[in-house]
């Protein structure tokens, strides 16, 4: 499948574009036509009281993923929405009472603010249009210092070239992806960004990986991965010239969108300066597949 590109949404009124990222193969495909897709489930990335961005659409008829949600006919007025976080469902919210949806708006114009809920778990959220149900199998969330997740990352690192005997994992998740009874590992590890100074040499790496076991035997799998080397006295912003801006991955949720039993990782990159990305993964076999892949760029 060719990369491809998709359209975010801010609920701001800001024009903003996406782009496909990485190199996982993915089913995503464009919008196929001028007209929005009938009966299609339509994702979006919630952040505090808006649906900030749309991340693309599925349709349960032809069981195909739409990274291109250009055009989107936005929901009606207090139309209800399901936020999923990576334990399962959080809440059920709607569209707030001043919201309207004029027929000649731009899909990207519309203002999707979101009546308030509880976000001292979360602020961030994947939002499903409509009433859902509870995913089957939660996921159950481990410490950070989880030993074998921090054995994980420093061998896939390893690999990559950099030596990092004490990575900083930020997140790590046990779940049943495909519910064949054998549990997967999610882990996220991120440098510390506010930790890196021109002077000292540093390992950057932001990654968000899937440990699963394969004939008995533990293999780690990429989700996202961006990983480099600043040499001693390089600033900052010079390296991130040459290898691009810092990231931050976290499982945003993990959902069952098309209902099949085989359920979805949301991965997250919140960046404020240039626009969040959104990217979903399924677990097939033993392979993982890229569903959607969506940035948001901030004008």
């Amino acid at each position: 499948m060719p990369q491809r590109y998709s359209t975010g949404v801010l609920a701001i009124s800001l024009v903003c574009a996406a782009s496909f990222l990485g190199s996982q193969a993915s089913s995503q495909e464009d919008h196929p036509g001028a007209q929005p897709i009938p009966g299609t489930v339509v994702l979006a990335y919630a952040r505090d009281y808006q649906l900030e961005m749309l991340v693309g659409q599925y349709d349960p008829r032809t069981r195909r993923w739409y990274g291109n949600t250009y055009p989107f006919i936005p929901p009606r007025a207090e139309a209800p929405f399901t936020l999923f976080g990576v334990t399962g469902r959080l809440a059920s919210v709607r569209l707030d009472d001043p919201y309207a949806a004029p027929a000649d708006i731009d899909p990207w114009e519309w203002d999707a603010n979101i009546k308030p809920w509880d976000r001292r778990v979360t602020r961030v959220a994947l939002a499903l249009p409509g009433a859902w149900p509870d995913t089957e199998r939660h996921a159950e969330v481990l410490p950070r210092n989880d030993p074998d997740a921090a054995a994980a990352v420093a061998a896939f690192l390893k690999g990559r070239g950099l030596d990092v005997p004490q990575p900083r994992v930020t997140q790590v998740l046990r779940v049943d992806l495909n519910g064949d009874g054998r549990t997967e590992l999610l882990i996220c590890a991120n440098t510390d960004n506010a930790a890196l100074t021109e002077a000292a040499p540093a390992a950057i790496y932001h990654l968000a990986l899937l440990r699963l076991s394969i004939d008995g035997a533990p293999k780690t799998l990429p989700l996202r991965v961006a990983v480099s080397f600043k040499p001693a006295h390089r600033s900052v912003d010079e390296h991130q010239r040459y290898y691009g801006r810092a990231a931050f991955y976290q499982v945003l949720a993990i959902t069952d969108v098309a209902r099949d039993g085989q359920e979805q990782v949301a991965i997250l990159n919140d960046d404020r300066n240039y626009g969040p990305e959104v990217d979903l993964y399924a677990l097939t076999g033993h392979a993982v597949k890229r569903l959607l892949a969506t940035q948001m760029l901030f004008f």
